[in-house]
Parts: structure tokens; C-alpha cells; sequence
């Protein structure tokens, strides 16, 4: 499957042997399966970059989840991501918050604050907002205190995506339920737009 999806005849083996990778990896394959990062990320139909990077993220997660020595290979996962061109670093996000580790969310947080490539702080805003734990509630917080402005031309679209990923990890957070109003309220008092108080 590998091999189909670096070297297939057509788009549409391509495609295939792209979708199937969560089923075939295995922790043996992880090198193998950050090699495909950047040639699923950037292929010649968008659509097709859509399709396929996801399940090659999948196959990525599972193999960390399922490695005797998960540690080792964030840690490898991150050394590749600070070798990577920003173009295909947002690739890595997902994959991060899928991990939830410590290291990978201070990453993803550095860039959803400051980077200065509107794709690239859109793709950080995501991840923190789909993270697997409530770790990354703090750094969401921090982002829906800012001004539309302080994000730039997008400041709509990340604001939206910050309240929905901030009312989705409180909902599904262990903490008690007066905590979880105060959180809410916190955050509709810093939210200007209606329709996000909607929400």
C-alpha cells in the first residue's frame, strides 16, 4: 500500500492506497508514513490533497497510540516537523492534537498566536480547537480574548472557530458543572458578535 501510494499509476491508485493506509500502519511503518506527508499535502488536484492527507494523518496517529514507546516517537514526529517547510508543517497540527502531548501543544499554540502566514495560524487555531483533552482550553481562552484585528484579515472565521472549540471541550470537560457555567460565561462576555453568544 506504501508503495501504490508514493508511486501508483494513476490519481485514482493513489487515491485508494491513500484511504487505506490507517488499516496497513503499523509502528515499523512510521518513517515510511512521515515521507508521505508532504507529497499528500501539495499533489496536483486540491481535492485530491484533501482526501488523502487525512487518512495518512490517521495512519500517523494510530501508529504513535500504538507504539510500545509512544514518547520516542513525538519526539521524532517533532524533530521532523521543525525540519519541514510551513507548507506542509500545518500537517503536523492534526496529528498533534490527536497525541495531546505537552510538547506538540506548546508548538501548535506558538504558532495559533503569532505566526505570521494566515493558513498556517488557521490550521494552528483548528488543531487547538479539535485537541483531545481540555489541555488546550487555556491557550483557546487566551485566543478568545483577542480582537477581530489582532488576527488579521481572517479575524471572523478564527474567532468562530475558537468559541465552537472552546464550548465543545468544556461541554465534553470533567469539570464540575458551576465551573463549566463560569468558563462559558467568561467566554460570551469576551465574545462581541451575537451570533457566536448563539452558539
Amino acid at each position: 500500500v506504501l508503495d501504490l501510494a508514493k508511486n501508483g499509476g494513476s490519481d485514482r491508485v493513489r487515491n485508494a492506497a491513500y484511504r487505506a493506509l490507517p488499516n496497513v500502519a503499523r509502528t515499523e511503518l512510521f518513517a515510511d508514513l512521515l515521507d508521505l506527508i508532504p507529497a499528500a499535502g501539495i499533489r496536483r488536484v486540491i481535492m485530491d490533497a484533501q482526501q488523502n492527507i487525512r487518512p495518512l494523518q490517521s495512519a500517523i496517529i494510530h501508529t504513535v497510540q500504538n507504539s510500545p514507546q509512544p514518547e520516542a516517537q513525538i519526539e521524532r514526529l517533532i524533530l521532523r516537523y521543525h525540519q519541514e517547510p510551513d507548507s506542509v508543517k500545518q500537517h503536523y497540527f492534526f496529528i498533534f492534537s490527536e497525541v495531546g502531548d505537552p510538547q506538540t501543544l506548546a508548538i501548535v499554540t506558538e504558532a495559533a498566536f503569532g505566526h505570521a502566514d494566515q493558513s498556517m495560524r488557521g490550521a494552528a487555531i483548528a488543531s487547538l480547537t479539535q485537541w483531545a483533552s481540555a489541555d488546550a482550553m487555556p491557550a483557546l481562552i487566551q485566543l478568545s480574548r483577542l480582537k477581530n484585528q489582532d488576527y488579521g484579515s481572517a479575524g471572523d472565521v478564527f474567532r468562530e472557530s475558537i468559541v465552537r472549540g472552546l464550548i465543545r471541550l468544556i461541554g465534553r470537560s470533567d469539570f464540575p458543572a458551576e465551573q463549566k457555567v463560569l468558563l462559558l460565561r467568561d467566554l460570551f462576555d469576551n465574545v462581541t458578535d451575537t451570533d457566536h453568544k448563539r452558539q
